[in-house]
């Protein structure tokens, strides 16, 4: 289904920030369209974004951690609407709720309908839009903060580890490939080369 390919992105987006930092626990920022509704009219009061717990075990598959991802958003969505539901109903509350304003985790995950909708997220390094589909990501971020060839190769990587962990999916997240070929090739050959003095 569509959410679940939007799901599987997201988790395969996250997979792959563990292996390239090498953290097994990290957080990062997270929006979706069903957040976005549950905040009605009270959106100005509530961050963009929301702390999405990772907690990644490097021996299991993108299933299990897809699986555990899907209830860490369950219960966002489940404290989101309990606590905009509070926010409509007493008007005093104006203080913005889970992420303080001008605080932004470097890394965010925003499911949306459209890329076009995007928001921004000020203070993120990098902000991986992902369309609720599943068919299109928008990797936006700040050229001075992110160089940009690095961010090329963050994506070439993420979908190098996406392709790999649909075609196996019980695969270990440890095991699966970060880089294409091409890449893998000059990281390990060309940049390790060294001159050989005869």
């Amino acid at each position: 289904s569509e959410p679940n390919r939007a799901k599987t992105a997201a988790t395969a987006l996250i997979a792959y920030l563990a292996r390239v930092a090498d953290k097994s626990e990290f957080d990062v920022g997270f929006a979706s369209p069903v957040l976005i509704a549950q905040y009605g009219s009270a959106t100005d009061w509530f961050s963009q974004q929301v702390p999405l717990r990772a907690k990644v075990d490097f021996g299991s598959g993108l299933e299990a951690l897809k699986n555990a991802l899907s209830a860490e958003m369950r219960e966002i969505h489940r404290r989101i609407g309990f606590t905009a539901d509070l926010v409509a109903r007493d008007p005093d509350l104006v203080a913005p709720l889970f992420i303080p304003s001008g605080t932004a985790l470097p890394v965010s995950i925003i499911i949306v309908d459209d890329l076009i909708d995007t928001p921004q997220i000020p203070g993120a390094e990098l902000v991986v839009a992902i369309r609720a589909d599943g068919g299109a990501t928008a990797w936006i971020y700040d050229p001075a903060r992110l160089d940009p060839a690095i961010a090329t190769l963050l994506q070439h990587g993420f979908l190098t580890l996406l392709e790999a962990a649909e075609q196996a999916p019980d695969m270990a997240l440890g095991e699966l490939p970060v880089f294409d070929e091409a890449t893998r090739v000059q990281v390990l050959e060309d940049w390790n080369a060294t001159a050989q003095k005869g």
